[in-house]
C-alpha cells in the first residue's frame, strides 16, 4: 500500500514539475502576440518591450530579452510614465499603480497587454486572464486600430472575445 502511495505521489509532482505555471504560459504567449504583430514602422534593430510594475508574470518576461522576434532583438525596457512610451512597441502593464498607461498607450503605434484588471474602464489591447486553470486572452479591437497595429488574424480567432 505504502508503495502505491508513493508511487502516485512521484506521479503527480511529475506532473506538476511538467505542466508550465502561468509566468510561463504568459511569457510564451507575450512572445507569441509579438511574433504574429505587424507594427506600422519599425526604425530600430531592437523590438522594445517595455514592462511597467512587477509580478510574477513580469520577472519571467525578462527571458525575452535579446530573443529574436521579426529579425529583432528583443530589449526589455522597465516604463513608469506614459512620456517613456514612445520607445515602446509592446508594453505589458502588470501592476495596478500603472493602469493609466493603458489610456495613452492607444496613442502610440505600440501592442499593449496586461494580465491585471484595471479599473475605470481601462483596457489593453490585450487582457491576459486564467480561467478554470487556463490562460486565455481577449482583444480590443478599438486599441488595436487606434495603434495601428496589426495582429495575424489567426491570433485573434483563439481570442476568447474580441470587443471594439
Amino acid at each position: 500500500m505504502l508503495l502505491i502511495t508513493i508511487g502516485c505521489l512521484q506521479t503527480s509532482q511529475a506532473k506538476a514539475q511538467t505542466t508550465p505555471d502561468t509566468a510561463d504560459l504568459t511569457t510564451a504567449f507575450v512572445y507569441n502576440f509579438m511574433v504574429f504583430a505587424k507594427w506600422p514602422v519599425i526604425s530600430s534593430k531592437q523590438l522594445n518591450l517595455c514592462i511597467a510594475g512587477q509580478n510574477r508574470d513580469s520577472l519571467q518576461l525578462q527571458k525575452l530579452q535579446g530573443k529574436t522576434v521579426q529579425k529583432r532583438q528583443v530589449q526589455i525596457i522597465p516604463v513608469t510614465d506614459a512620456a517613456e512610451l514612445w520607445q515602446c512597441q509592446t508594453l505589458f502593464v502588470a501592476a495596478s499603480q500603472y493602469a493609466d498607461l493603458l489610456d495613452a498607450a492607444p496613442a502610440y503605434p505600440l501592442l499593449s497587454i496586461t494580465n491585471i484588471i484595471p479599473d475605470n474602464g481601462r483596457a489593453a489591447a490585450l487582457q491576459l486572464a486564467t480561467v478554470n486553470g487556463r490562460l486565455i486572452f481577449d482583444v480590443n479591437l478599438q486599441h488595436l486600430k487606434q495603434s495601428g497595429v496589426n495582429l495575424s488574424a489567426s491570433v485573434l480567432r483563439l481570442a476568447r472575445r474580441s470587443t471594439q
